[in-house]
């Protein structure tokens, strides 16, 4: 069996908001590996999911909190208890405070791994490239910018796009890849990061932190 992307959900907030909901995607089965993205433009800015379903582990090497533009990551494997139920984002009261649900179908549920890579100086966020020693690994590419700027990747397939983040992912990796540059736009300030998944029944493997663009 090989990994797919069941159905992907999204918000943004552009509004004081200390909290958020994010709808459950259609389509979840227990055992499915749940992963969240979520993007921030504070200087000061936290971030947290809560969910009735559950608790949702943080994905440490996800974390860019280097400048105002800041990116994070949670997974869980899903339970009778996230099928239709949606989870509450933490916004930390600031604007431009976007993230997306992806369902993952026939993945390891292992902890994803992750890089991270961000930047001050204007410029498209481009997502960190990644090792894997796992051949058949799905790929998400996120990044988020001060303010509205990209709308897409230049590859991958498109996974959500909203004001202040976009997300792409790719299927049946392995190796080093580089990551893609964003399109549509650039910023003073952006965070970007990129999560592997392993393939069913594999022991997850390390990853490199390949900086790039600087």
């Amino acid at each position: 069996m090989s990994i797919s992307v069941g159905n992907i959900t999204s918000v943004v907030a552009l509004g004081a908001q200390s909290t958020v909901p994010l709808a459950a995607p259609a389509g979840i089965t227990v055992g499915d590996l749940l992963v969240i993205v979520q993007a921030g433009s504070a200087s000061s800015a936290t971030a947290t999911v809560t969910s009735t379903g559950g608790t949702w582990n943080p994905i440490s090497a996800a974390t860019d909190t280097n400048q105002i533009a800041k990116i994070w990551a949670w997974y869980k494997i899903a339970t009778s208890g996230d099928i239709g139920t949606a989870v509450t984002i933490g916004t930390g009261i600031y604007r431009y405070w976007t993230a997306g649900f992806y369902d993952i179908i026939g993945s390891s549920t292992s902890s994803p791994t992750a890089t991270v890579a961000d930047s001050n100086v204007y410029s498209p966020p481009v997502a960190p490239a990644i090792t894997t020693t796992s051949p058949g690994s799905l790929l998400i590419w996120s990044g988020g910018c001060n303010g509205a700027a990209s709308t897409g990747w230049s590859s991958g397939t498109a996974g959500f796009s909203q004001s202040g983040m976009v997300s792409n992912y790719i299927l049946n990796q392995s190796g080093t890849i580089s990551g893609p540059t964003a399109t549509g736009g650039g910023s003073t300030n952006w965070a970007a990061q990129t999560l592997a998944i392993a393939p069913p029944g594999t022991t997850f493997y390390p990853a490199s932190l390949i900086m790039a663009g600087f």
